[in-house]
């Protein structure tokens, strides 16, 4: 196999190719075409060759490669029998879904075209000599390096991003949240964003994140960002926060200064107004107002001050249902809902939970006086952090590796902190097994997956254990069955030992209940 590397600059990124072949020819031929396209890309890059799918496979395993070069017809396997490169897509998009995938045959085959972007390639080409159809592929590769350089840059932006923020867009759904963002930061109509998504979600990290998009943009070394929350804040107070007052705006005030708001300040920049659900109707009224007319009066002042902050909305509440329970402005709800983002809870990204756990650490270790890293927490503890219905999304996990950090602290050793951190966050059993629970079930293969606490709170009776088991078996059975010899098939149970179990002081009321009498019948 050959490796081609050029020396990156400054501001390029490496793009890599996997050439798939059974011959060694072929291979050659290929490794020097994409140099040449590197050279004419000015791309840092690598070249590395697979002879068998078996070698290409243990490479995409262990590298990344944005683009691969697939033969068709791979030669034949050890029993003789033709192996056909098209089948591998499947299989090379589950190892690595974002690869770009070309596929190369010496004869034209419509049907197979057909079938190898059916199955997620990105084109179809010809292995012709002559001079026109070489330029031709060239230019198919150097899109797929260019589509790929695209997708790395965007990686790059999010692990910038997610390095010294809680803005972490590693999945899927985030990155659309990314590429709506960078769109909304991109325009200049003077129209107000909405974030909405649950507590804890990270709205106000998307709305600094549009900020720092909209500086560069503009190129603004320093784009201004000013947050106000209404949740539990006064209307007056909140009032002369966003428009400020003049002097002796309040009976009985002897100041002969003026107070600027948030409005004034945040001219050529962001106003982040988060929980606008809670914005009393007073100020419903008075923030519609200034997104029309783009201008607004000081508190006990007569002047119009002119604004050009562009404003961002954020609530977790329903603000249609606010509308239609008469508790939110139907003409403001329509004013500010024309771009709106949603930010997805945390069971749905959890590609990003390990970088906001390492972002959250690092804010921890600030706070209290220990040294914990992500690579020192348990795996157990890693698969409770990326359990479903995650309470409070990324605060939970923040005050769950807060308490971590303070044991720690506590102990004198973080080591025992962390393995003993079931009984610091003292999780449920539900919470454990909820990454496996699908439509509230847990099925028995997923159960063996899970480690068990049951130890945790002393001596256990592992006959009882053994009954609660039965138990719940001898339940679903009766539910889902209605005969004994049915029942008796799905346990693999004799009917006469099956019935003896079901009517044991042992059973559970619930079972006796559910089963309704109906266990004599054997037909």
């Amino acid at each position: 196999m050959s490796t081609l590397n050029n020396r990156p600059s400054d501001y390029e990124f490496a793009a890599s190719i996997l050439i798939v072949d059974d011959e060694q020819l072929a291979l050659d031929l290929n490794t020097e075409l994409c140099t040449e396209v590197f050279k004419d890309l000015g791309a840092a890059f690598k070249v590395k060759t697979a002879l068998t799918l078996a070698q290409a496979f243990e490479l995409l395993s262990k590298e990344i490669f944005h683009v691969v070069l697939l033969d068709k017809d791979l030669g034949k396997d050890a029993n003789g029998k033709p192996v056909d490169g098209i089948k591998a897509i499947p299989t090379i998009r589950l190892i690595q879904p974002n690869i770009e995938i070309l596929v190369l045959t010496g004869h034209e085959n419509v049907p197979a075209a057909v079938e190898a972007t059916q199955l997620g390639a990105s084109d179809y080409l010809l292995k012709k000599g002559d001079e026109k159809y070489i330029a031709f592929r060239n230019e198919k590769i150097k899109n797929s390096i260019l589509k790929a350089q695209i997708r790395a840059a965007r990686e790059r932006e999010s692990a910038q991003a997610g390095s010294n923020s809680l803005y972490v867009c590693k999945s899927p759904k985030m990155r659309r949240v990314n590429d709506e963002l960078k769109a909304l930061a991109e325009t200049n109509a003077p129209i107000p964003v909405t974030i909405t998504g649950a507590s804890g979600v990270g709205k106000t990290e998307a709305a600094k994140q549009l900020n720092r998009y909209r500086a560069h943009f503009l190129g603004q070394s320093n784009r201004p960002f000013f947050n106000i929350n209404f949740a539990r804040m006064d209307p007056d107070l909140a009032e002369n926060e966003l428009f400020g007052h003049d002097p002796n705006a309040y009976t009985g005030s002897k100041t002969t200064t003026y107070k600027p708001g948030y409005f004034e300040l945040a001219n050529n920049g962001d106003l982040f107004l988060d929980e606008i659900g809670d914005a009393a109707p007073k100020l419903q009224i008075m923030l519609l107002k200034v997104l029309d007319e783009k201008e607004f009066q000081r508190m006990g002042g007569t002047q119009s001050i002119p604004t050009t902050a562009r404003v961002i909305f954020a609530t977790n509440k329903n603000l249609e249902e606010l509308v239609n329970q008469g508790k939110f402005r139907p003409d403001l709800y329509y004013r500010i809902t024309t771009l709106q983002i949603d930010i997805p809870p945390l069971e749905e990204r959890k590609e990003d939970i390990p970088d906001l756990i390492r972002v959250l650490l690092t804010g921890v270790m600030k706070h209290v006086d220990v040294d914990i890293h992500y690579e020192d927490l348990p795996g157990d503890l890693i698969e409770y952090f990326l359990r479903d219905n995650i309470p409070g999304n990324i605060r939970e996990i923040q005050s769950d590796l807060y308490r971590l950090a303070l044991h720690a602290f506590k102990l004198k050793n973080k080591n025992k902190a962390l393995l003993s951190w079931k009984s610091i966050l003292k999780p449920s059993t539900k919470a454990i097994f909820s990454q496996f629970i699908k439509d509230g079930h847990l099925t028995l293969a997923d159960f063996l997956k899970c480690k068990t606490q049951f130890l945790d709170k002393g001596p256990i009776n592992i006959k009882e254990l053994k009954n609660v088991l039965e138990n719940k078996l001898i339940e679903e059975a009766c539910e889902r069955f209605p005969t004994l010899t049915e029942r008796s098939r799905a346990l693999s149970q004799h009917p006469s030992n099956l019935l003896k179990k079901m009517n044991s002081e042992s059973t559970s009321a619930h079972l006796k209940a559910i089963s309704g009498g109906r266990h004599d019948i054997f037909n």
